[in-house]
């Protein structure tokens, strides 16, 4: 499922594509949710309400350049709203409230997250095959250069050439697309285990 084309079509009032939209998103809102609301049943009620409300503010989506920034901010001020609320009539306790707040800033940083695994996906899909092939070796699968270029039939030299290839295409590509300073770099790399 291309979920990007669903976004686009949800815009247009697709019932379709906001069942897909839906189907991809509720498992990892409910999830968020929960974390904060600490119940199951009000963690299922407040997803299906984002849903509602994104179902109602379609028409806006066109306005939205991140969409799955826009879809957890919603996930997330919803929340703190009905935290707000429930605290007002003494059923929830407060900490949980400020934790949520303290915690909001985790939004970002999960969106963030996101996008970076997303950027690394799609680039890697523009890379020649083989460079695809041994990158996907290396780390997805964390073989060492030498069990790399047996397989491959090749040698570990070639390898080796085309990970720093890879390696030096990346680190570029992050910089400008992200803005970011080499130490983030390095963070980039080991969080998604590139290094």
């Amino acid at each position: 499922m291309n979920i990007a084309m669903s976004i686009n079509r949800l815009k247009d009032g697709d019932n379709n594509a906001f069942m897909e939209v839906y189907d991809y998103y509720y498992g990892e809102l409910n999830n968020f949710i929960r974390r904060y609301v600490h119940s199951e049943q009000v963690s299922e009620d407040l997803t299906q309400d984002v849903f509602v409300k994104l179902w109602e503010k379609r028409s806006y989506l066109s306005e939205v350049t991140n969409f799955n920034s826009y879809i957890y901010r919603m996930a997330k001020n919803h929340t703190l709203d009905y935290l707000k609320k429930v605290a007002r009539l003494d059923i929830m306790p407060h900490h949980l409230i400020s934790e949520f707040q303290f915690s909001s800033n985790e939004v970002e940083l999960f969106v963030r997250e996101q996008e970076y695994f997303d950027f690394l996906n799609n680039y890697m899909k523009t890379l020649p095959e083989k460079s695809q092939k041994i990158f996907s070796l290396c780390r997805e699968q964390e073989k060492s250069y030498e069990e790399v270029a047996a397989e491959l039939n090749i040698s570990k030299s070639t390898v080796k050439h085309h990970m720093v290839a890879t390696m030096r295409k990346i680190s570029r590509e992050i910089i400008c697309r992200f803005q970011i300073d080499r130490f983030n770099l390095i963070f980039f790399f080991l969080l998604f285990k590139v290094l």
